[in-house]
């Protein structure tokens, strides 16, 4: 623990993904509960679609969202567990590790994941949200988010550059 000492930053961001991962649980525990919630109440939450005017249909894809959501949540623990791994090599001072490529690599395909599931999960809301008079002013966003084909991008040209990085460790060493 010691690595952590010796630069604060580790230790905070390692405190600071840990909190992440924490609160990411909270989030899957919760859902699950919705999702158990919903199925346990049926009848009142389908008398309550009825009431508000809306289609049978609505109860499907609020199962459906839920189910995504905890996808979502999964990609998401994934993503800060990875992240988590490789701040702790960095700290331990062997980043450039062939496994930290593949890391990186797995962080830009779930980033690539979130970023395409949140569509059809902000088209189910908003779809919730028009097709339920009294909906709870549920405001979803269904803007392209450029940003996170870039971190995307970014992620995979890390990939390769520690990729790189390793290979060329692999090399030196072999001529030592």
């Amino acid at each position: 623990m010691s690595r952590f000492r010796e630069d604060p930053l580790f230790g905070i961001a390692r405190a600071i993904l840990t909190a992440c991962l924490v609160l990411v649980g909270i989030g899957f525990v919760g859902a699950i509960v919705g999702l158990g919630g919903v199925a346990i109440f049926y009848s009142k939450v389908m008398a309550e679609i009825a009431e508000s005017g809306g289609p049978a249909s609505a109860y499907f894809v609020i199962v459906g969202m839920i189910l995504m959501a905890l996808v979502l949540i999964a990609m998401v623990a994934l993503f800060i567990t990875h992240l988590r791994h490789i701040v702790d090599t960095v700290a331990d001072g062997d980043p450039f590790i062939p496994v930290n490529a593949m890391r990186l690599a797995h962080m830009a395909w779930l980033s690539l994941g979130i970023f395409v599931m949140t569509i059809p999960v902000s088209i189910a809301a908003t779809w919730l949200e028009k097709v339920l008079e009294h909906g709870q002013d549920i405001e979803v966003e269904t803007d392209f988010d450029i940003n996170t084909l870039f971190l995307v991008l970014t992620l995979f040209i890390l990939a390769r550059v520690f990729r790189k990085g390793s290979q060329m460790r692999e090399e030196l060493e072999g001529t030592v």
